[in-house]
């Protein structure tokens, strides 16, 4: 899945596979700079959610 949300690799339903993709390094740090979730998110509100 591309940071976009876009599929750019899928295993099959009904086989154990690897799936190996190429990911586009400048889109995952383009999209980071624009939706700034490593920014806001705040780590210490999750601890709830993984006990």
């Amino acid at each position: 899945m591309s940071p976009k949300g876009q599929i750019i690799a899928q295993a099959s339903d009904d086989q154990d596979e690897l799936v190996v993709a190429d990911l586009n390094l400048e889109e995952v740090k383009e999209v980071r700079s624009k939706w700034k979730f490593f920014e806001a998110r705040q780590p210490g509100t999750y601890a709830e959610l993984t006990k």
